[in-house]
């Protein structure tokens, strides 16, 4: 089986880093108490990779797109330019 990729951009940022770590190799990193990995395993059930795309999965099971900031910035100002469709 394929090791899921992503943008690295997602690795560098501190929170997203060792979720990513969690999808990509369906393991916690080594180097956490079994508390933390309990936790991250948790916090990680809800994201997924799906064709090299970072997503969260809300409580309806609806696939967001985890956005960085510039592309959230740029996604907001095209919706306030009327350029959604």
């Amino acid at each position: 089986m394929a090791t899921p990729q992503i943008s690295q951009a997602f690795s560098y940022l501190p929170w997203y880093a060792d979720v990513i770590y969690v999808l990509q190799n369906l393991q916690a990193p080594p180097r956490l108490s079994r508390t933390k990995i309990r936790f991250l395993k948790k916090k990680a059930l809800r994201f997924c990779i799906l064709d090299s795309t970072h997503f969260w999965k809300n409580h309806e099971g609806i696939l967001l797109n985890c956005l960085l900031k510039d592309e959230a910035d740029k996604a907001l100002q095209e919706f306030d330019a009327g350029d959604y469709g």
